[in-house]
């Protein structure tokens, strides 16, 4: 079984042509806003998305650190990578250089 990467080019655009939030019926400035609210109604078009956990992969691994990717806010991204470093190399699979 191979492991698609980030860096596959690729993979790292694909997912993103299947993504709720690339809709014409989304305003895309919902998911960059500093407003908890706000940032609680882009977590619910993610909840709805087919591709949210490529999503959150891709910020997590690119280390976005701003607006709502895979339905997490920035500050839920910190909290997820700072447990991911602690097992980073355990679970196999590609990762990008620090």
């Amino acid at each position: 079984m191979t492991t698609a990467c980030v860096t596959d080019p690729v993979w790292s655009v694909a997912w993103r042509h299947h993504a709720v939030c690339r809709g014409e019926d989304v305003d895309p400035e919902l998911f960059f806003s500093d407003s908890e609210t706000v940032q609680r109604k882009a977590i619910r078009v993610c909840d709805a998305c087919p591709v949210h956990v490529a999503c959150l992969d891709f910020a997590l691994r690119m280390k976005v650190d701003h607006g709502v990717w895979g339905g997490t806010t920035p500050k839920q991204r910190r909290t997820l990578a700072q447990g991911e470093e602690a097992t980073r190399g355990q679970a196999g699979g590609c990762s990008l250089p620090p």
